[in-house]
């Protein structure tokens, strides 16, 4: 991976305008500061002409241009955070936002809200739950479906022994169905 990072002009030889080094893995390229464009596209011809002769490490071109790409948009980023904090009219609008987000929170932390369940609907009978499942055949495995209202009404119960196979509706032993 190569990296790019810029110095004072006593850190490298007099008349250069870039250097290299390499750490394991990694190559790090030494350029100095405040330089125009021409003379850094020079000191990396320059660089990659004596990575060539062996004079350095090797900057393979994909992975240069890679490097060149992040000190750009590192750069780019960098100018922007300096013109953001140099400037009074930038720090304005997160200032604000910061401001009504605090005074947003204030006044909301002393509501208090609660959610209140809905009207309830009277729940059905043991002779209206028959009547629903009226017609319907037992279960496999000869369960049908409990004669009871409230919580439990979805629990099955074992069929009478007759009306296993049998395509009719039998309902449970406790409850009687004398309606006409």
């Amino acid at each position: 991976m190569i990296k790019i990072r810029y110095v004072d002009p006593n850190k490298i030889s007099p008349g250069l305008h870039a250097a290299v080094e390499c750490h394991g893995r990694s190559t790090t390229v030494y350029l100095l500061c405040g330089l125009r464009p021409e003379q850094r596209r020079a000191a990396f011809r320059r660089l990659r002409m004596s990575a060539r002769t062996g004079y350095c490490p090797a900057l393979p071109a994909p992975q240069l241009a890679l490097a060149r790409f992040r000190d750009r948009i590192r750069t780019g980023l960098g100018q922007a955070g300096a013109v953001f904090r140099c400037h009074p009219a930038a720090t304005t609008v997160p200032l604000v936002l910061v401001s009504a987000g605090a005074v947003a929170f204030l006044l909301l932390s002393t509501v208090s809200l609660r959610v209140l369940p809905g009207p309830r609907t009277p729940a059905a009978g043991a002779a209206s739950l028959l009547e629903a499942w009226a017609g319907e055949p037992p279960l496999p495995g000869g369960l049908i479906p409990a004669a009871r209202s409230g919580p439990g009404s979805e629990l099955l119960a074992p069929a009478q022994r007759e009306s296993i196979g049998v395509a009719a509706f039998t309902p449970p032993p406790a409850v009687s169905s004398s309606k006409p």
